[in-house]
């Protein structure tokens, strides 16, 4: 919940107490977390392998910085990374994709839902950073949502695993 992210103030986390740090917490963070945490034991409890996968938007350029340019960029770090690698290298095959691998971020010490839901069951994951001016628009959406979900589904990534 930073007061300032690139320089921006974020009206809504400016002036923050720990009381409503901790509220935000207990109503946002948590029962989220629960919930996937839910869903995926449920799928466990079935025999259904899951993939986990988190998406996140980045901004076209850093306040005084270069553009960034990548349309999308694929997150890997520890647990099982084969699927992140295997979603990266796919998309790395359309020419007209800019690709990157562990860009604009990198998985760190701030990444949470990955490592706490997939890192310790070795579950195979990948997470997502799309480019904010390609999504929005309903049609860039749109564009994302079915391109996604096409290499999300497809053999090369995952023959027996289903996103969740």
């Amino acid at each position: 919940m930073p007061p300032v992210s690139d320089g921006t103030v974020v009206p809504g986390n400016a002036a923050l107490t720990e009381l409503n740090r901790a509220a935000r917490l207990a109503d946002i963070h948590e029962p989220y977390q629960q919930a996937i945490a839910q869903t995926l034991a449920a799928r466990d409890a079935m025999g259904q392998e899951s993939v986990l996968i988190s998406l996140h938007s980045f901004t076209p350029a850093l306040r005084n910085g270069s553009p960034r340019p990548w349309q999308i960029g694929v997150l890997h770090g520890g647990g099982d990374a084969s699927f992140a690698t295997a979603l990266l290298t796919s998309l790395r095959h359309d020419s007209t994709l800019t690709v990157g691998d562990n860009e604009p971020y990198r998985m760190d010490l701030i990444d949470y839902t990955t490592p706490r839901h997939a890192y310790p069951q070795a579950r195979a994951y990948a997470e997502l950073e799309m480019r904010q001016d390609l999504i929005s628009a309903a049609n860039g959406q749109s564009w994302w949502a079915a391109r996604l979900g096409r290499e999300l589904r497809s053999s090369h990534c995952s023959s027996r695993m289903s996103p969740v």
